[in-house]
């Protein structure tokens, strides 16, 4: 009979394997996402294999799998290097060789039966016809007809490309046509028929291998390595253990001309993980920043700046023409100025005001810093503190800002390519080629 892995989102299947483990899936999970059921609950994810049972038989159904909400799992593979540039590139790619394996087929069974023939023919006009866009509408429709029970489990549809393919493509055209609450469930059920709730074995879980190893930040200093990494904690803890910090406890330097040679030594040394240097929102940052071509940096390297804020937009600031409000996007947006209203405000609900420095010549702007950084700095370790002992209290402050370049942080890693895929004949750099 052979073993399947189904794929199902909120209790219907789209997605069914056979005899296809694909091990570069569980790059997504963790422990946490181990998922049992059994009787009632279990019988949605039991159609492949159970079908035409006895009503009596229901209590006796189990299923393992690993289960994750369609917006973790999203965070995922863009973490990963798995983004929408990416899936187009790919489905186009193995449009173009479903193409090319019907025009095979045709060229050895020219002398086979005529109907089989014709429907192979049929078949590659229909792939030939398609492109990324339309691919997708039909996506959309065959998910939309899954969602009712039709078609059957061994219907795959439009999705069929992804035969023998990465599954994590699979898996980022799956989670573009549905709600981020929507849940996935991956089922293992064949693969861990014999076992137990308590004897599931989670030493792979997760596994760092096949070059899907998580990216690594460089930020500008420890307090924002510190602040990024905290708040992933407690914002996205899904997402913690699949984006990694660069460790200033052992002695590397901040600011932003450090980040260029941290990023331009990693780049010279070879260093095959991707990288991306993130840089304060402010006339310094953008100054350092001009000193990194992007095409001097390998294609998995990136750069970016914090992202603009709205408070900033309307900013109180000190210089020696007196006091004034203005926008100081792009001039004083230091991590301070992303802790939070709650952090910024002073105890007569003003706002801690920008400092204007010095002149940037190459930019041509004044750099901007936030007073009493310290005392702010202080304050937000006491509200980080303060989440983590009840994370109830979240809700209750503002972590907008730190949200904002979260968001941003994600974006730009589903932009960056991840490394080689699983399974041959292609690789990420075919993807990343022009189709």
């Amino acid at each position: 009979m052979g073993e399947y892995s189904g794929i199902y989102i909120n209790g219907k299947e789209v997605f069914t394997y056979r005899n296809e483990p694909h091990q570069e899936l569980e790059d997504l999970f963790t422990s946490a996402d181990i998922t049992y059921l059994d009787g009632v609950e279990a019988l949605p994810y039991s159609s492949a294999w159970h079908a035409g049972m006895l009503d009596c038989e229901v209590d006796e159904i189990e299923v393992y799998g690993l289960s994750v909400t369609v917006a973790d799992l999203r965070d995922r593979l863009n973490a990963l290097g798995f983004g929408y540039e990416l899936l187009r590139s790919g489905v186009n790619r193995l449009l173009e060789e479903e193409v090319k394996y019907c025009a095979e087929t045709l060229e050895r069974c020219a002398e086979l039966d005529d109907d089989y023939v014709h429907n192979v023919a049929e078949k590659m006009e229909a792939w030939r016809s398609l492109d990324f866009d339309s691919w997708h509408a039909q996506v959309y429709s065959h998910l939309e007809r899954k969602g009712t029970g039709s078609p059957e489990w061994r219907d795959q549809g439009p999705l069929e490309i992804f035969k023998g393919a990465d599954s994590r493509l699979l898996l980022r055209a799956l989670v573009e046509h549905f709600e981020g609450d929507a849940i996935l469930l991956f089922d293992l059920t064949d693969y861990m028929i014999d076992s137990s709730p308590g004897d599931i074995d989670t030493d792979w879980l997760p596994v760092w291998q096949l070059d899907a190893t998580p990216p690594v930040v460089i930020t500008e200093g420890r307090f924002d390595a510190m602040v990024l990494e905290s708040a992933l904690g407690i914002l996205k803890p899904q997402l913690a253990p699949y984006i990694r910090f660069l460790d200033y406890s052992v002695g590397n330097e901040g600011g932003a001309a450090a980040v260029v040679r941290t990023l331009k030594s990693f780049a010279a040394a070879g260093i095959a993980h991707r990288i991306i240097a993130i840089f304060d929102n402010d006339s310094a940052a953008y100054e350092a920043a001009l000193g990194l071509r992007p095409d001097s940096l390998p294609e998995h390297y990136g750069v970016m700046h914090y992202p603009d804020l709205p408070l900033a937009t309307a900013y109180p600031t000190l210089g020696p023409q007196g006091n004034s409000v203005m926008d100081v996007n792009r001039l004083a947006g230091s991590i301070e100025l992303y802790l939070g209203r709650d952090v910024l405000e002073a105890s007569n609900g003003e706002l801690t005001p920008v400092q204007w420095k010095g002149y940037m010549h190459k930019v041509r702007a004044y750099q901007g810093e936030v007073t009493n950084k310290g005392s702010l700095q202080d304050d937000f370790r006491a509200k980080l503190e303060a989440a983590k002992s009840d994370p109830s209290k979240v809700t209750s402050q503002d972590w907008s800002g730190i949200q904002l370049i979260l968001d941003a942080l994600l974006d730009k890693l589903g932009t960056l390519p991840a490394a080689r895929p699983y399974n041959p004949p292609l690789s990420i750099s075919d993807f990343t080629e022009e189709c």
